[in-house]
């Protein structure tokens, strides 16, 4: 059969060839949109030049005629799965509902069987033999049938073409391959369809340079180049093509698109600024590894991206063009209207200034909530300040008062005397009252302060008579050194009051305390108490050899207001209080070894090194 190598033929075969060849690539993608319809769409049209071939290998016109009536009858098919085909690729659902599909079958299965019976010469008038470069052909009239059939193809085959084309308008540059060789691939086609009607219309010249070859058999050969171009650089049907590029190109959020198979597939500008501005532009096609090789977030972020449901955002710290910026990370899969999934896809957006403005927002609100603190302290204060000035200050007033009315009515002066405590413990109590009313903890000035500089510098600010201080404690605490002073003065003041002699018993019984208030003359003061300053572990103590606290007091002592003592002000021990849980100290009041009070402070900031020798500071 020497047709069997006429070029004509052969290209038919290698057409075949080719389609099967796209056939096999598109089957080897078919988890991706549209590529099993394409399967079928070239698998098809491995059938129709099949028919064609068999058809150019037939001697006769009769033995040609029925490859002929089976290539035309499956023809409108192939426009009908093309159809298919381009509703699943540009991702249009809507194309595949009945209102279309259901017409455009119906219309092809008629044009079908009008091929096969064509009644009354509809579809062809006349079939002769005719010869084209020396091959065998067949010179067709066609009826009004062929040229319904023609138009039914081209049109709904155009159209998924004008879809493609539409989509490659508005898609991302990524998708540019893909849609380029489907596009090229139909200018082909509709280029070779053109060559082939001209045959047949007597009002156009023709433009076939040779008659009766149907041109239109070898579109597949020549679309096997973009074809294969854009399997070999873009991934055919890698990834859903998308449209939105204007949209998703400004916007301010850092957008990383990869397909199926971990590569990257598009960046936005805001992504680039993200990334190393130095390596950014040759990271598209590469694997997620190597795109996010620097940023082990980014990375992580994309491993934890699930296949059926958004990731939770993640915010991160990242340097951009110097400055530290935070990104809130989010990672979702793509899915296309079948529910497939294509691709994944990061986000990074930019959340710097809403950072900014949160923690400014927990600022003021927490300097609210201290000033609502404050208030709360304040307004404690006062209420016991209220108290205070209605209950404890008005004793020695009423005192004063009634020593007054007595004085002027004996004429006894005598009675000054006592007016004279009553205004001393008045003036005392106003004092102690002033001290207490400036001790705020966020008025504190804390720094490293030496105790035995501060216990020595408040012991000669207190009338200490023959009281005497030893200074065991060599280190620094943290703490505002005024108020430390009064910490010091006023225990100092405590003990030398409770350790006087006269105020012990014969019998060793101890005597209750109460707060300093009154300053006894110095010839009786102190007793020769002792009173010691030293370390512990995490604070320091005071402690004397005084009459000590009773255990049934030693909670109470510490409130305000609290004394035992008809000369005490109540405010001393608590003014010690206050200033301890300014700093944030622990007190609690224990015994000495000596049976005489002791003061502990713990929770204590600052140093205490091993204690020297007891250094002893005599009374003058």
């Amino acid at each position: 059969m020497a047709a069997v190598t006429h070029p004509f033929v052969v290209l038919g075969m290698v057409s075949t060839v080719a389609a099967i060849g796209i056939a096999a690539v598109a089957w080897y993608q078919r988890e991706s949109p549209g590529a099993r319809e394409y399967t079928i769409v070239m698998a098809v049209l491995a059938i129709w030049s099949t028919c064609y071939v068999l058809q150019l290998l037939q001697p006769t016109v009769s033995a040609k005629t029925p490859w002929l009536v089976a290539r035309h009858a499956i023809t409108p098919f192939i426009g009908v799965l093309f159809w298919i085909f381009a509703a699943r690729y540009t991702d249009r659902p809507g194309l595949l509902s009945r209102r279309y599909l259901w017409p455009l079958v119906a219309v092809g299965t008629v044009s079908a069987v009008l091929v096969v019976s064509n009644p009354g010469s509809i579809y062809w008038t006349a079939l002769r033999p005719a010869v084209t470069a020396s091959l065998p052909v067949v010179d067709i009239d066609f009826g009004p049938a062929f040229w319904l059939n023609a138009g039914y193809t081209l049109g709904i085959v155009g159209g998924g073409h004008v879809f493609i084309v539409v989509m490659f308008r508005e898609s991302l540059e990524v998708y540019r391959p893909q849609l380029t060789a489907m596009t090229v691939t139909g200018g082909i086609e509709f280029g070779l369809t053109a060559m082939f009607l001209s045959d047949h219309l007597a009002a156009f010249p023709s433009l076939n340079p040779w008659p009766h070859i149907q041109l239109i058999t070898y579109g597949t050969t020549l679309a096997v180049i973009p074809i294969g171009w854009s399997y070999v650089t873009g991934a055919l049907f890698k990834l859903q093509p998308l449209a939105e590029r204007i949209v998703i190109e400004n916007m301010d959020d850092a957008v990383f698109v990869f397909d199926s198979n971990d590569t990257l597939r598009y960046t936005n500008s805001a992504a680039l600024r993200l990334l190393d501005p130095a390596t950014a532009a040759a990271i598209t096609g590469e694997a997620v590894e190597t795109v996010f090789a620097d940023y082990p977030e980014l990375l992580a972020q994309y491993r934890r991206i699930p296949t059926d449901s958004t990731a939770d955002p993640n915010t991160l710290q990242f340097v951009v063009d110097g400055e530290r910026r935070y990104y809130d990370l989010r990672g979702s899969p793509i899915t296309n209207s079948a529910g497939m999934t294509t691709g994944a896809v990061v986000v990074a957006r930019d959340v710097t200034e809403p950072n900014r403005q949160r923690a400014e927002l927990r600022e003021r609100t927490d300097e609210l909530e201290a000033k609502k603190a404050q208030l709360e302290q304040q307004n404690e204060q006062l209420d016991q300040f209220s108290s205070f000035v209605s209950h404890d200050l008005r004793s020695p007033l009423q005192v004063a008062r009634g020593y007054l009315r007595l004085a002027e009515q004996t004429e006894n002066l005598d009675h000054l005397a006592e007016i004279d405590d009553s205004l001393r413990r008045m003036d005392s109590m106003v004092e102690d009252l002033r001290e207490l009313t400036r001790v705020d903890q966020r008025d504190l000035s804390t720094e490293p302060v030496a105790v035995e500089s501060a216990a020595r510098q408040a012991w000669g600010q207190v009338d200490t008579g023959t009281a005497s201080l030893e200074v065991e404690h060599p280190g620094e605490v943290l703490a505002d050194r005024e108020f430390l002073l009064h910490v010091f003065e006023n225990l100092f003041r405590n003990s030398i009051q409770h350790g006087s002699t006269s105020s012990r018993t014969q019998s060793g019984d101890r005597e209750d305390r109460s707060s300093p208030g009154s300053r006894p003359a110095a010839d009786d003061n102190g007793g020769g108490v002792t009173v010691r300053v030293g370390p512990l572990a995490d604070g320091l103590f005071v402690e004397d050899d005084g009459p000590g606290v009773p255990a049934g007091e030693r909670e109470s002592i510490l409130e305000h207001g609290y004394s035992t003592s008809s000369g005490g002000t109540g405010l001393g021990l608590s003014i010690v209080s206050t200033v301890v849980e300014a700093h944030g100290w622990t007190i609690t009041v224990s015994e000495s070894d000596d049976g005489g009070a002791r003061f502990e402070f713990t929770g204590v900031d600052g140093t205490a090194e091993t204690p020297p020798d007891v250094t002893r500071l005599p009374s003058e």
